[in-house]
């Protein structure tokens, strides 16, 4: 079993082969392949390589699946005794991505 530890988004996502995950917004339409090269962390079998920042010579391909939006997220400001209230929203951008493989040393 491989798998690896990537860093996208200033975010670290765990992932295998043919997973499928949900990241922030990065740049191309649904179909295109895109490489993940930021590799924080490779394991193969029980062998840990450990990158130091990255695992150089290894890249994790994946294909976008979808584009959109994520689930609203609600902020309240409150003051008490002067009345005081605020609420907004925001939805952030997201991308799903499914792992095609992880090619490394």
């Amino acid at each position: 079993m491989v798998w690896a530890v990537v860093r996208t988004g200033n975010k670290q996502y765990r992932v295998s082969s043919k997973d499928i995950i949900v990241i922030e917004k990065i740049s191309g339409e649904v179909g295109h392949r895109v490489d993940f090269t930021d590799i924080l962390l490779l394991v193969d079998d029980g062998k840990v390589v450990l990158g130091r920042p990255i695992v150089k010579n290894t890249k994790v391909k994946a294909i976008i699946t979808g584009q959109g939006r994520g689930k609203k997220i609600r902020v309240t400001k409150f003051k008490p005794k002067s009345r005081y209230l605020r609420n907004y929203g925001a939805k952030k951008k997201i991308s799903t991505v499914q792992i095609e493989s992880i090619a490394g040393s």
